[in-house]
């Protein structure tokens, strides 16, 4: 809980049924609220900040009880006067809301009649009080007290124990809150995982979307697709892109910068039917070419087969040798 003892002092005499007075002020804000920063309140937190003061006379001894028109305003990046900050939020009480002073005691609880949606993210909030007679009317002449006061804090509420419930560590533990570490990187223990649900991971950038996979030891940056249901289990390309070398060349690349093993392998447990390399679309002539560089050559184990149904002819193209 944030807490604030706060001292009005009226810097002009104010007539205010036959009295001047004095108004002193405990402010004690509860929680920070939802805001630009988009910080969220844990849930049954009240949005409502805990405001109480005494209004003294000008012999320094309590107002008569009665109910009273009180105005509180909040303002951001002001000064004492709140003549030149941004005013940010107002809450007015009047008519049959008018506050009820006792021994010149009152209570207020702020949000309760205008919604108080300040996030606080800021060091310079001002509160101006302002008091209006004890008429019943809709339009009281307020009389704003000064100086204005800051909005300040307790020493607790820079080291809060919990946010939203939940406790923070610096070490990956179950149901703590993890900060970013000294090298700004998100780090978590071996064999820890982060789960996405429904969703999954969406990357968006102005610039380029990347998503680098990068390991710091001897391990394998792996990608594995798990599912429930296998035939889902798919890596998707869409706009046509498909899979590209850097320089945006190619369909599918494999590349290593040692000699090649197993760079394509098809695997299939089947006793029945073989995996199949196929160049399928709406166009009727459509191949499949196997280039190699230089010396090297296209190996085939075992037996090649021609299905009948599409001809078995053998056509050699541009010459070159050919031997059994």
């Amino acid at each position: 809980m944030l807490q604030d003892n706060l001292r009005l002092f009226s810097t002009k005499v104010k007539k205010f049924t036959k009295a001047i007075l004095l108004l002193v002020l405990f402010l004690c804000i509860s929680i920070l609220f939802n805001g630009a920063d988009n910080s969220r309140a844990a849930v049954g937190t009240p949005k409502l900040i805990n405001f109480q003061g005494k209004l003294n006379g000008s012999t320094n001894l309590p107002v008569d009880n009665g109910s009273y028109n009180i105005r509180v305003r909040i303002y951001q990046d002001s000064d004492s006067t709140c003549t030149d900050g941004t005013l940010k939020w107002t809450e007015e009480r009047k008519q049959t809301n008018r506050v009820s002073v006792s021994s010149g005691l009152f209570n207020i609880l702020l949000g309760s009649l205008t919604t108080l949606d300040l996030a606080f993210n800021d060091d310079d909030f001002w509160v101006q009080v302002s008091v209006g007679g004890t008429e019943n009317t809709a339009t009281p002449s307020y009389e704003d007290l000064a100086p204005c006061q800051r909005i300040g804090s307790v020493g607790y509420a820079y080291n809060a124990d919990t946010v939203d419930g939940i406790h923070a560590s610096s070490t990956a533990t179950a149901n703590y809150l993890l900060p970013l570490d000294v090298n700004v990187d998100f780090s978590l223990p071996d064999d820890s995982k982060v789960g996405f649900r429904d969703v999954g991971i969406y990357i968006q950038s102005s610039a380029d979307g990347k998503l680098l996979i990068s390991s710091d030891g001897s391990g394998n940056d792996d990608i594995t697709l798990s599912g429930t249901v296998t035939t889902n289990d798919n890596i998707t390309v869409t706009n046509g892109k498909g899979l590209i070398d850097s320089n945006g060349n190619e369909f599918l690349l494999f590349s290593t910068t040692t000699s090649a093993v197993n760079e394509l392998t098809v695997k299939n447990a089947a006793t029945t039917k073989s995996p199949a390399l196929m160049a399928t679309g709406t166009d009727s002539n459509i191949g499949i070419d196997l280039v190699v560089k230089g010396t090297g050559s296209v190996n085939i184990g075992n037996k090649l087969a021609f299905n009948e149904s599409n001809g078995t002819n053998i056509t050699y193209i541009q010459g070159g040798d050919q031997s059994a």
